[in-house]
Parts: structure tokens; sequence; C-alpha cells
């Protein structure tokens, strides 16, 4: 099995969004985790 591990130089964003209907209603929410993003406008991952 391979290890994926996250290194403190690497960049990590981490997207979320979420709803409910109603107050209390049902509801769900979502999250997506991208490691090795590149900044607007760079060609080289950031570091730092």
């Amino acid at each position: 099995m391979r290890k994926n591990t996250i290194k403190k130089e690497d960049i990590l964003k981490i997207y979320t969004d979420g709803a409910a209907r109603g107050n209390p209603g049902p509801g769900a929410c979502a999250f997506i985790f991208v490691k090795g993003c590149l900044k607007d406008g760079e060609n080289e991952p950031h570091k730092g």
C-alpha cells in the first residue's frame, strides 16, 4: 500500500461547501483536498 504524506512545505488547499433545507432539516457538506497547487500565474509550485 502506498502512503501519501503531506510535508510542511507542501501546499494544501481545502474547498468546502454545504447546504440545508430548513432549520432543522436535511443537510449535506463536501470537502475537496488539493495537494501541490499552483498560485495564479505561476508555473512552479509555491514553496512557503
